[in-house]
């Protein structure tokens, strides 16, 4: 479940363990047919947060072409984020 990955993802962030967020993240990805937006800027974060910028911004303009196109509110964060990353 979408929710409950996102949840446990930022407290695990919260907890500086990005690892185990990405971990937690990436299972909630698997076998989606349409992956969750806003578990897309998690899994950047954590991958930001755990040092993989590359990986990091290919999920964060994954979420902004998503978001683009169906005017999901992840937009916005996904491009600040992005923004940040590339600054």
């Amino acid at each position: 479940v979408p929710a409950i990955a996102n949840a446990r993802a930022v407290l695990l962030v919260e907890l500086d363990r990005p690892e185990a967020a990405r971990e937690v993240l990436e299972q909630a990805l698997l076998g989606a047919d349409v992956p969750d937006l806003q578990v897309l800027l998690n899994l950047g974060i954590a991958l930001e947060r755990s040092g993989d910028r590359q990986l990091a911004e290919s999920r964060y303009r994954e979420a902004v072409t998503a978001a683009r196109s169906n005017g999901h509110p992840v937009l916005v964060p996904a491009l600040l984020n992005l923004g940040a990353l590339l600054l």
